[in-house]
């Protein structure tokens, strides 16, 4: 039988009260919590919008898996180690971005050195 994971998502959350929609979710039972990371590119609606520093402020309210949806042209080693030790448990990149064989290949072997889903 197929089962089903509800996330609950981040991206229109209030930040002043983050902390306390992730409680909420947390307590109505959602399976993991999905954060986004977006550059003023992709998402040009909501620049900048939340990252890594979101993660470790929700990391010590949630013992429930978290994933860094990113909607970013541009990811390096160092974002993939940020993202890690903010407490991201799995990581999504828009996969035409990071093409190309190598950069994709570095990204992922990060990711998994960390422990991280990609």
């Amino acid at each position: 039988m197929k089962r089903v994971k509800i996330a609950a998502g981040l991206c229109n959350a209030d930040y002043g009260h983050i902390g306390d929609q992730v409680e909420w979710a947390t307590e109505a039972g959602v399976d993991y919590i999905h954060a986004e990371a977006a550059d003023m590119y992709m998402l040009p609606d909501h620049p900048l919008m939340g990252g890594p520093q979101v993660v470790s402020g929700i990391r010590p309210i949630t013992d429930l898996p978290i994933e860094m949806h990113c909607y970013i042209r541009e990811c390096d080693e160092l974002f993939i180690d940020i993202t890690a030790d903010a407490g991201a448990d799995c990581i999504i990149l828009p996969l035409e971005y990071f093409l190309g064989g190598a950069p994709l290949a570095y990204l992922v072997k990060r990711a998994r050195k960390h422990g991280m889903q990609f």
